[in-house]
């Protein structure tokens, strides 16, 4: 297993360990794959087994979120797409508004087949899951 560098959360809170499945050398990114929804091409990246977790990253990108998603890996099965416009995800002229990324991630989610899925947002993915859960007609 490969460790990171120490995250100081609290006094006496230990490193994070990032399963080898997540990181190659450092803090290198997983897997990742494009994904074409709603004429969108989302790079998902996508770690660990179990019950599916939607992962959206803050305004930073996922680099910042690597220790986060390592320890949630450990339990779900993560899927974590960059929003339009970062990393290699395309920006299609047309978007606009927060609305429609929401329902960009509603389209994603439901060509995964994603079923009883938790839905994670930091910062700005924090915003942006509350705003897919008020649209989520079939919670």
């Amino acid at each position: 297993m490969i460790r990171s560098s120490h995250v100081p959360i609290a006094p006496n809170h230990h490193p994070l360990t990032i399963p080898a499945n997540l990181t190659a050398g450092g803090n290198e990114p997983p897997m990742s794959s494009p994904i074409t929804v709603a004429g969108v091409t989302l790079d998902v990246e996508e770690a660990g087994s179990g019950r599916p977790l939607l992962f959206l990253h803050p305004g930073e990108g996922l680099q910042a979120n690597r220790p986060w998603l390592a320890a949630l890996a450990k339990t779900h099965r993560v899927i974590a797409p960059n929003h339009p416009g970062f990393g290699n995800s395309s920006l299609p002229d047309w978007f606009g508004t927060v609305d429609d990324i929401a329902y960009l991630y509603l389209d994603l989610v439901k060509q995964l087949g994603l079923k009883n899925a938790i839905l994670a947002g930091n910062s700005f993915g924090g915003w942006l899951a509350a705003e897919i859960a008020v649209r989520n007609t079939e919670a």
